[in-house]
């Protein structure tokens, strides 16, 4: 905490020499960079978010180099030759508000509403979701209220479309993942969507084996999209569910799921800790905002920093994609 220092001879801190720019490791004039001191270290440059102790030590001592828009860009430590790159997200790389709840369930604002919201926000698109049948205490949709809804994306859709606004809604839904680990809807209307967020409302003190079994069948479906804040917890309010995570992962992965990163203060979850293991599966995220107000789309910001502290590039983002590479990857997920 006091600086970089040489060592003597047994090896112990020697505070009289402390190491300063253009010392090349020895005594020199001028205060060091956090760039430099990684340099001096022989290391690329450690984001701020990524220093835990964990497995970027190793990485960036064995020629690991973050690419982004940050300090270290352009520096030695920073841009030194490197096939281990990773260029952490940023907030603007998310082009797209994907989970978010308008007054046809439990959020506050109209769907036309949100949609110029995001717009206003700088966003391309705008994935609907808000909950389903049996979240009676959320206003979850029945059968004909998803149609009604459906028809009203149609309505705000060509409204944007007649004034030029370039601006895409998905029609999506919060689906309950039921006690037997059934999605919410018939198949028929499942189909309907396009894209599905899977997510446990109830039952949320299962034991874990019962549990597992839940999230696996709800993986399995073909109409599940991505998992919803897969632990369930509410921070400071709610502990989380007894979740295998490392199950859960591997199960994701093999299903092609993707599970959210929902940005909501109170929830940003799924955990930090294991975005090693997803990228080791090949399972991408979304940073999602949960947003049930207008204001409820800037907590994304805060979804981005636990992304960039879970290592997530730009490529494990979903919602980094532009609108037509997003709508076009959904349509790829239905088949």
């Amino acid at each position: 905490e006091y600086g970089l220092f040489e060592l003597d001879a047994a090896g112990e801190t020697d505070f009289e020499k402390p190491v300063v720019a253009g010392s090349g490791g020895g005594a020199g004039s001028g205060g060091l960079s956090e760039a430099e001191i990684y340099g001096v270290l022989g290391m690329g440059f450690v984001p701020p978010e990524l220093r835990e102790g964990r497995w970027e030590v190793e990485w960036f001592e064995d020629g690991g180099a973050v690419v982004e828009s940050g300090a270290a860009k352009g520096s030695e430590a920073g841009s030194k030759a490197s096939k281990k790159t990773v260029d952490l997200v940023e907030i603007s790389d998310i082009k797209g508000v994907v989970h978010a709840h308008t007054n046809w369930s439990d959020g506050q604002p109209t769907l036309e509403e949100l949609a110029r919201a995001c717009v206003a926000a700088g966003y391309e698109y705008l994935g609907l979701t808000d909950h389903s049948k049996s979240a009676g205490y959320a206003g979850g949709l029945s059968i004909e209220r998803v149609r009604e809804q459906w028809d009203e994306v149609d309505r705000v859709q060509e409204l944007l479309d007649s004034e030029g606004v370039t601006f895409r809604i998905f029609k999506g839904i919060e689906s309950d993942i039921l006690v037997d680990g059934s999605l919410d809807y018939p198949d028929e209307i499942l189909e309907g969507f396009d894209f599905v967020i899977a997510s446990v409302h109830s039952s949320l003190d299962q034991p874990m084996d019962k549990l597992m079994k839940r999230y696996e069948k709800a993986l399995s479906h073909p109409a599940t999209t991505m998992l919803g804040h897969p632990s369930g917890r509410l921070l400071l309010r709610r502990d989380a569910m007894a979740v295998d995570f490392p199950a859960l992962i591997e199960m994701a992965g093999k299903a092609g799921v993707a599970i959210e990163l929902n940005a909501s203060p109170y929830r940003l979850d799924i955990d930090w800790r294991w975005g090693e293991l997803m990228r080791k599966h090949g399972v991408r995220t979304s940073i999602n905002p949960d947003a049930h107000t207008l204001e409820g789309i800037d907590d994304i910001q805060y979804g981005v920093g636990i992304a960039r502290k879970a290592g997530f590039s730009r490529g494990d983002v979903l919602n980094t994609m532009n609108a037509a590479e997003f709508g076009a990857w959904l349509a790829r997920r239905k088949g």
